[in-house]
């Protein structure tokens, strides 16, 4: 058996092995195509890559928030 290439691929084959003994291989089939079909809407990524934008975004956020103070200060001192 190969290895898996992603990790939709681990669990769909971890799935097919735990359906082959107590089902026909059909429903393991069927299972699986549901499973892939319902993940398939979603845009998957690692979890290290998403907390690196998360924490990317936060500090963005953050110097947002710094520079509208800045321009709010600014624009208190022409008043």
């Amino acid at each position: 058996m190969t290895e898996p290439k992603s990790p939709l691929e681990a669990l769909l084959a971890r799935i097919g092995s735990l359906l082959e003994g107590t089902a026909g291989s059909g429903v393991a089939e069927q299972v699986q195509q549901v499973v892939a079909d319902f993940l398939a809407a979603f845009r998957l990524v690692p979890k290290k890559d998403f907390d690196e934008h998360l924490a990317e975004l936060h500090e963005l956020k953050a110097q947002v928030g710094e520079l509208s103070n800045r321009i709010e200060a600014l624009e208190s001192q022409d008043d």
